[in-house]
């Protein structure tokens, strides 16, 4: 395997890994409702701490935003305000189904249909390759392996929300969550359609994690709009600002830093994944990146007890649909 290729996919576990972590402190702030914590993980996310590490480590921002093409421009804008809204499909799916559910369909069908896209458009090509082919081998297997995980929740003893004080309804839970799967992708649409971006960055003399940021932030700042100004509706909705100062709750601000921190790092390595992977990046490292924040997510939802209780039929149909999950993910890699 070629240098660049091997040091890719690492960087791809590794995005997959911090991924896979980033709901888990949201467990943690039970004073708050789930609109409270969302914001103050997408101030940190998506807008301080991006832009943070753009002073940190570019000199020249505007100069690369001025001299990267208009379209590439564009597309990191549009897509990263698809993003922002499969994000919040996301957060609210996972309160209401679980980490180990939400993660399985969110992320599954974010892992296909964000290869497809970019596989169609900018290598149309390859369709009626192996690659072609393991793709759409791969979306049958992945509806099996969803069925047979919403059949195991529906068989489990008793929700756990990752904040208590939300009520759980499965089947709202169920639907964003799918909704979330054709809205998360856009991220990696972002990746792959912005990809001048990064590369001006690179010929104006930043290194690759300039280079990621540089497109990253765009991402981040169209998808950080409609997070907040949904945040922003149910605080006004729910009349629930006062909770932001209720005694007790100032471990609740560290908690969202921290869904923000392994949230950026996912997203800063992945776009410097795809740098070292090329052309192909968004098809190949997309799936394993898909893959480490399955079972990432899985291992925490296991070691928060979410299926404690549950009878040996259930996790049957729980561990055989994550079995098919992560087996879909990884034909859609294969033939590469």
């Amino acid at each position: 395997m070629d240098p660049g290729a091997a040091i890719g996919l690492t960087l791809a576990v590794l995005s997959g890994t911090l991924d896979g972590s980033m709901a888990l402190p949201m467990q943690f702030a039970s004073r708050w409702r789930w609109e409270n914590i969302w914001l103050v993980y997408s101030l940190f996310g998506m807008l301080l701490i991006p832009w943070l590490i753009a002073a940190l480590t570019l000199s020249n921002a505007l100069q690369i935003y001025q001299h990267a093409p208009s379209p590439a421009l564009w597309a990191a804008g549009a897509f990263g305000a698809g993003w922002g809204i499969g994000s919040l499909l996301f957060g609210t799916g996972i309160t209401l189904v679980g980490l180990s559910l939400g993660y399985a369909i969110v992320v599954s069908l974010t892992a296909v249909n964000g290869a497809l896209i970019p596989l169609i458009f900018l290598n149309p090509e390859r369709i009626r390759t192996l690659q072609g082919k393991m793709i759409f081998l791969a979306l049958g297997v992945l509806l099996v392996g969803i069925c047979l995980c919403s059949l195991a929740a529906r068989r489990r003893k008793s929700e756990k929300p990752l904040l208590v004080r939300e009520r759980s309804h499965f089947a709202l839970g169920l639907l964003a969550c799918i909704s979330a799967g054709f809205f998360s992708p856009m991220l990696n649409f972002a990746f792959a359609f912005g990809a001048p971006v990064s590369q001006t960055a690179l010929s104006l003399g930043a290194t690759k994690t300039g280079a990621s940021i540089a497109l990253l932030n765009l991402t981040m700042l169209a998808g950080f709009l409609p997070s907040a100004a949904y945040s922003i509706y149910l605080l006004s909705k729910n009349r629930t600002w006062n909770e932001f100062s209720l005694p007790g709750t100032a471990s609740h601000w560290l908690y969202g830093f921290l869904m923000g921190l392994p949230s950026l790092g996912a997203f800063l390595v992945y776009g410097i994944a795809t740098i070292y992977l090329g052309a192909i990046g968004p098809v190949v490292g997309w799936p394993v990146y898909m893959a480490m924040v399955i079972v990432t997510a899985n291992f925490w939802g296991w070691i928060r007890g979410e299926w404690r209780g549950s009878d040996r039929k259930t996790y049957v149909y729980l561990f055989s649909g994550i079995l098919l999950i992560i087996i879909a993910v990884y034909i859609v890699s294969l033939g590469q």
